[in-house]
């Protein structure tokens, strides 16, 4: 059966499957530099690009609330739409 490294021609799914695994690290690793920023605050400058700490209020819809006091009314807001994913499962190696 196939390793999970790079460089190797693998199929589609186990592609797809390194991809998702690169992208979890990343995400983790831009949280990890995204709050070190926030806590530095104000304007950080780097080689290239300057980043910029900003706070701003925000509105925000409590959907709790809403479907506890209009619950019986929802229904005709709601909309329906296809949506189509790509799940992937680990393959048990014989």
């Amino acid at each position: 059966m196939f390793e999970k490294t790079e460089g190797t021609n693998l199929p589609l799914p186990d592609q797809l499957d390194e991809i998702r695994d690169k992208i979890k690290v990343l995400k983790k690793r831009e949280k990890e530099i995204a709050d070190e920023l926030k806590k530095t605050g104000g304007i950080v400058r780097g080689a290239f690009v300057e980043a910029e700490v900003k706070t701003d209020t925000q509105r925000r819809l409590n959907t709790e609330k809403v479907k506890a006091e209009l619950a019986d009314r929802l229904d005709e807001f709601y909309e329906r739409g296809e949506v189509t994913k790509v799940l992937l499962r680990e393959i048990d190696p014989e």
